[in-house]
Formats: C-alpha cells, structure tokens, sequence
C-alpha cells in the first residue's frame, strides 16, 4: 500500500510538471540534468534522451542577447550562492536545430532536510514574441520622436516669429508663415498615421480592415483636395483625369484608403519638379478598379525598385531631393490596400517619371 502511494504521489508530481506552460529542468549537484519536462522539450528541440544525466552545460546553450556571451554559469551560482537566479537582461537560448530564441528564466536551489544544496530546478518560457513587440514598441517611439520632433520645432519658431511685434510682417509674409504652419501640421497629422498602423501592423494589435460602401469618386475628390495646398506650394498641377466622375461605389475601409491615396500624391508631388503636372486616373475594369497617380518626377532608382516596399526604405535619388521622409509610406499602403485583398504596383524610370497603381476588388 505504502508503495502504491508513492507510485501515485510520482505520476500526479510527473502529470504537474509536463502540465505547465513553462521549461523544467533539474540538475543534480554533478551538473547533469535528472528531470526534462515536455514543455522544455518542445521550448528547447532536445528530447529527453538527449538530454537525461548529460551536463546542462554541454546541451543546452544560454547566451546573453547583447553580446552573445555564455550565460550559463547562472546554475552554478546557485549551487556556489544559494541564491535564486533570474534572468537579468535579454537572453537567447540555441535550440537543437541551432536556431535562437529569447527565454527567461529563473533558477531555485534544492534543498536536503539539513539546509545542504542537492541540485538545482529551472524554469524557461519562450519571449520571442514578447520581445518583438518590446523592440517595435521602442523603435516606434525612436521613430515618433525624432521625426515629429523637427516639424514641431518649426512650428515653434514660425509661430514666435509672427507673434514677435518687433519684427513688421506684410500680410504676404504672414500668409506665407501660416501656411508654413499649415502645411507642416498637416504632414505631422500624416505622419502620425503612419507610425500608429506601423504600429498596429508590426504588432498585430489593432491593425484591421472595416469596410463600408464608399463612393471612390468623393474620395478621390477629397485626397485631392487635401493635397492641393502641398501642391500649391510646390508649384505643381494636380490634374484630374475627366473619367473620374459620376459615383461609383465600392466596399473599402474609406480611411486607410484614403490615406494610401494621399501617400502616393503627397510622394508625387514632393518627388516632382516645380512647374510639372500630377496625374490622377480611376480606370474602372470588370473585377477591378485601379487608381493611378503618375509624375514626371525623379523616378525609381532602377537597381532599388526591389526595395521600395520595405519598411523605412528611401531611395538615395528620393533622399536627395526631400530629406525629411520616414519610408513608411508604401510599406503601409501596400499592407492596407492587400487587406482589401488588392495589389499595387509601380512603372518607374529614373530621372523621368513614376506611376502607381493600386487594384481594388469590385464586389
């Protein structure tokens, strides 16, 4: 009876460990690793044969994230210590296949009845995922910061130069400054919707499609509208092909699409030369509709074009001619418009012209 009693106490202990949601193993006071549950199995890609009555040391590989220097003498301390070891900065354990995943850890010396430290148990959990979305958080704040930080700063300067009663402003100048401001808030807006999806997007949280029907034609009108003032500016004709007319209705998200129309005639604009014409077509097909904005402007470098999709890509030609620029434009634009279950594609010869074309499914 007293037999069968530990022989149930060991598999309801056995059924606890290969239950939980993390990585067990327990080394013995010679290092070698006595218990390897399922979850430390699947984390790690050692079978416990692999593993069982094997020094820790020599399967399985702790490194710190920043240098990739072993980490593994974290079990010894606790042996040499006593202490309870726990994971400190980032760190990355080398599966069997040799590929690496973040972890964290901690670390539990085992007791005798007398106080005497017997072995050691570790508990690990895959943060892979976890880490991605601490890095893109960061780089999205790295990002929102150092690009809204110089618009702001013009802002500010402008805005205490008119209120400057030193200084005699013609009513010229004064438009001209409010019109600085502007146009500078309006790209901030812009900007600021681009780093919220890259959010969403990198992230997976919150980055969905809500399609209602929309009368593309109105929303063509109203891009085109917003971009004028930009337009303005830059001494650049947006011209408005004669077969956008009438109302054609369309199942989309209006303000993703909205803003992917708008990113592609803002870049038209920024990358054309004063005096030359925008163009801006709906060419209506049988499965599909396609809006198209085409430039006479610097054009795609043609070793680049390869590129222009990833994130925070600018062509050098493009960096060159308008410095401010995150490269998120397209990035974004292509991920909202294949939600749509769309596709967008470009014509492009550098030093001449570019021509975009984004296909959206009629229902």
């Amino acid at each position: 009876m007293f037999s069968n009693e530990i022989n149930e106490s060991k598999i309801m202990l056995d059924t606890i460990i290969n239950g939980v949601d993390d990585g067990i193993f327990v080394v013995d006071k010679d290092l070698k690793i006595t218990l390897f549950n399922k979850k430390a199995v699947d984390i790690s890609g050692f079978s416990s044969d692999e593993v069982l009555n094997h020094p820790y040391y020599e399967v399985l590989n702790f490194v710190f994230e920043e240098d990739e220097n072993n980490t593994n003498d974290f079990i010894k301390k606790v042996f040499t210590e006593g202490i309870v070891e726990e994971t400190t900065q980032n760190t990355i354990l080398f599966k069997k296949d040799k590929t690496k995943i973040n972890v964290s850890y901690g670390a539990n010396p085992v007791k005798d009845e007398k106080g005497i430290i017997v072995g050691c148990i570790v508990a690990f959990r895959d943060v892979t995922k976890e880490t991605e979305v601490d890095k893109k958080k960061t780089e999205f704040i790295s990002i929102a910061s150092h690009n809204l930080k110089t618009p702001l700063s013009i802002i500010k300067w402008i805005s205490e130069f008119l209120l400057d009663k030193k200084i005699q402003k013609s009513d010229a100048e004064k438009e001209e400054y409010l019109n600085d401001i502007y146009l500078t808030n309006k790209r901030m807006i812009r900007l600021v919707e681009n780093l919220i999806n890259i959010f969403h997007i990198e992230t997976g949280d919150g980055f969905t499609i809500k399609k209602t029907s929309v009368d593309i034609v109105k929303l063509i009108d109203i891009s085109i509208e917003d971009n004028q003032q930009l337009a303005k500016s830059k001494n650049i004709n947006l011209v408005k092909s004669e077969g956008i007319n009438g109302e054609i209705l369309i199942e989309i998200d209006e303000g993703k699409i909205k803003q992917v129309f708008n990113n592609l005639i803002d870049n038209a604009i920024n990358y054309s030369p004063d005096g030359s014409t925008v163009n801006i077509d709906l060419i209506k097909k049988e499965k599909e509709i396609d809006f198209v904005v085409s430039d006479s402007g610097i054009g795609i470098l043609k070793e680049q074009q390869g590129r222009v999709y990833e994130k925070f890509f600018r062509g050098d030609n493009a960096i060159e001619k308008e410095t401010s620029g995150t490269g998120l434009g397209l990035y974004i634009s292509k991920k909202i418009v294949e939600g749509h279950g769309g596709s967008i594609r470009f014509e492009s010869e550098s030093g001449i012209s570019t021509k975009f074309y984004v296909s959206l499914p009629i229902n």
